[in-house]
C-alpha cells in the first residue's frame, strides 16, 4: 500500500453523501483508518474485510445509515482496482451484515443496543434481495404484524414486569420462527414475517391475549397487518414512518 493513502483516506470530509444524521465521531474516523490498510493489502475475495469494518462499526457505535454513507463516500478514493468491487449493493448488504454482528457485540457489552427500526430497515432489504433472485416481489412474500398497546396498565401491573417485556415476551412468544422483531419503549411492536393465511387471525388472537391483559387500558392494544411497499426505494421512509414516535427499541431481534 502508497505510505501516504492511510493519511489520504482517513483525511476525507465524510458526510457528502446526503446524510441528515450526526457527523462521524473521532472513534468512527478511527475505525475506518484502521481499515484502510487491509482494504488497501487485500487480495482475493475482500467480504471479510468489508465485514469486519462493518462489525468494528457497530461496536464503536455508528449507525447504520452513517457507516454505509461513509463507506459510499470512501470507495471514489480507494486504489482503482478496488473501487468497482467496494460499489456494489452486495458490498453494501456485506457492510449492514457486520455491522449487525458488532452492534450485537455492543449491546452485549453493556455499551449500548441495536436500534430497532435500523434492524428492520437491513432485514427488510434482505428480503427484497432474496426475493430478487428468484423473481418474486418482496411485498407479495412478507409483510409486517404491527401490535401497539401505547402506555396502557396491565391489571397485573403489581408485577415486575414492565410494558414493554410483557409485549416482548407475548410478541416472541407468537413469532419464534426467524422474524424479526422489534418492540419499541413507546410500547409498539413490529414483527418482519411472511405472508401467510392464517396471519389475521394469529394478530386477532393476540390482540385479545393483549386487550385481556389490559384491563386499565383507557385505549384498547390495536393491532393490523401493514403490507410492504413494491418498490423497495421506500424501505427508509415506510420504516421511519412506523417508528418515529416509537422511542427507542427495548429489544430487537431475530428469532430462532
Amino acid at each position: 500500500m502508497e505510505p501516504n493513502r492511510k493519511a489520504r483516506i482517513s483525511s476525507v470530509p465524510m458526510g457528502r453523501s446526503g446524510r441528515t444524521d450526526s457527523e462521524p465521531s473521532p472513534r468512527t474516523h478511527e475505525v475506518f483508518a484502521d481499515a484502510i490498510e487491509r482494504l488497501g493489502d487485500a487480495e482475493g475475495d475482500l467480504t471479510i474485510t468489508v465485514r469486519d469494518l462493518g462489525a468494528d462499526l457497530g461496536a464503536a457505535g455508528c449507525s447504520l445509515h452513517q457507516a454505509s454513507a461513509d463507506f459510499a463516500d470512501l470507495v471514489p478514493v480507494l486504489p482503482r482496482r478496488l473501487r468497482d468491487r467496494m460499489g456494489t449493493w452486495d458490498t453494501a448488504v456485506i457492510l449492514a451484515e457486520g455491522w449487525l454482528n458488532g452492534t450485537a457485540r455492543r449491546e452485549r457489552s453493556g455499551s449500548g443496543g441495536i436500534d430497532g427500526a435500523e434492524l428492520l430497515r437491513y432485514r427488510l432489504h434482505q428480503h427484497y434481495d432474496r426475493c430478487q433472485v428468484f423473481g418474486l416481489n418482496a411485498s407479495d412474500e412478507y409483510t409486517l404484524a404491527i401490535f401497539d398497546i401505547g402506555d396502557a396498565r396491565r391489571s397485573d401491573e403489581g408485577t415486575a414486569v414492565s410494558n414493554q417485556e410483557y409485549l416482548r415476551r407475548e410478541v416472541v412468544g407468537e413469532f419464534h420462527a426467524g422474524e424479526t422483531v422489534a418492540v419499541f419503549e413507546g410500547g409498539r411492536a413490529i414483527v418482519l414475517c411472511e405472508r401467510r393465511p392464517d396471519l389475521a387471525v394469529t394478530v386477532r388472537q393476540l390482540i385479545d391475549r393483549l386487550g385481556a391483559a389490559m384491563g386499565g387500558a383507557s385505549a384498547p392494544p390495536r393491532g393490523w397487518i401493514e403490507p410492504l411497499p413494491r418498490d423497495r426505494i421506500h424501505v427508509a421512509g415506510f420504516v421511519g414512518d412506523l417508528t418515529a414516535e416509537c422511542g427507542n427499541a427495548d429489544c430487537a431481534v431475530i428469532t430462532a
